[in-house]
């Protein structure tokens, strides 16, 4: 449908939305407001130095998106700590499980990020921050390890049906 970039709110401000958008990069439309009061919307940057593989190279660089539509299917799901689509549903990409930081104040939403992730093309290498993205990690308490492994990056997949 189209491609653009992350949007979402600033990692550092205790309002505003907890999702995260994929803003179109061509051709953006306003409308004339009067309002004194605003929510903001920032640009999205990969959090990943400390990263030990090529993803590290990502680091601070904008991250791009698209909103897709699948023909003849119903329903799209990420699911959680998992590599391969259970059941009758079938694999659209696999990556790594990314979220806002816990020690940030802005809300975010768990999100699927590609095990092949992008930088937004034209954007620079530049430390604006904005909306950020940090791998989650297990925490083990509440969280019943073993299975789960204390501090260890989670996968995850984005399956269709």
């Amino acid at each position: 449908m189209y491609i653009g970039y992350v949007g979402g709110s600033y990692f550092d401000h205790s309002g505003g939305a907890a999702d995260s958008l994929c803003l179109p990069s061509e051709n953006p439309k306003f409308i004339e407001s009067r309002t004194t009061f605003y929510a903001f919307i920032y640009g999205a940057e990969y959090q990943v130095n400390e990263i030990k593989d090529d993803r590290a190279s990502l680091h601070d660089h904008k991250v791009p998106c698209a909103v897709c539509t699948r023909r003849g299917k119903s329903t799209v799901k990420m699911f959680p700590a998992m590599d391969d689509c259970p059941g009758n549903f079938s694999q659209e990409y696999n990556g790594t499980l990314m979220a806002g930081a816990y020690s940030h104040p802005s809300a975010t939403q768990y999100t699927c990020i590609d095990k092949h992730p992008e930088a937004l093309t034209g954007a620079g290498h530049i430390n604006q921050n904005g909306r950020l993205f940090y791998t989650v990690s297990a925490a083990c308490g509440s969280l019943k390890c073993p299975p789960y492994k204390n501090n260890k990056e989670l996968a995850c997949v984005v399956c269709s049906l």
